[in-house]
């Protein structure tokens, strides 16, 4: 039984790949990554034509590569803060925070809220949080929290205890 289910899976599959004649493309995604993006389908593609299956192993490692150089590129999109910032006592920083969670502002300090983003906790893709509203600057004592559910979150997986907020945060000092 479990075979057939299989082997209906993969003609099913292999059907639907050969139906998409068009590339698949995100109306975002940056084009270093879409051309990796690519090339995975079509791999994958071609592994199930001519094996049935694909070498796990090797998913496992073009997916690395491709979650590496997103995180290279959101890198160098982020850009710490210039060396004016950087005298106005300005330092980026990243922290992290699960579901329904809390960050609260240390004394003495104020918090720009730059970027938001939300992984499995697996080694998955990181997604851009854009559902939650944080407010312009957060003073002293003030708390930054996180709602025990975002539509980011469902994206990546059912089990909402695995999921990690990773904030990247403008950090500067009252004086």
């Amino acid at each position: 039984m479990k075979r057939l289910i299989t082997g209906v899976l993969r003609v099913f599959v292999i059907v639907i790949m050969t139906m998409l004649p068009f590339t698949i493309k995100a109306q975002s995604m940056d084009p270093e990554i879409q051309q990796m993006t690519d090339e995975l389908l079509k791999w994958t593609q071609q592994q199930f034509e001519k094996n049935g299956s694909v070498d796990q192993h090797k998913l496992d490692s073009m997916n690395t590569r491709i979650r590496l150089k997103q995180d290279e590129i959101t890198a160098r999109k982020m850009q710490a803060p210039s060396v004016a910032d950087s005298a106005k006592g300005e330092k980026l920083i990243t922290v992290e925070l699960t579901q329904g969670g809390m960050l609260t502002v240390p004394e003495g300090k104020i918090w720009k809220v730059k970027q938001a983003t939300c992984s499995s906790g697996m080694g998955e893709y990181k997604i851009l949080v854009g559902s939650v509203k944080f407010k312009e600057e957060y003073g002293p004592g003030e708390k930054i929290i996180m709602p025990a559910y975002t539509p980011e979150a469902s994206l990546l997986t059912e089990d909402f205890s695995s999921i990690i907020y990773s904030f990247n945060i403008i950090e500067r000092s009252i004086k």
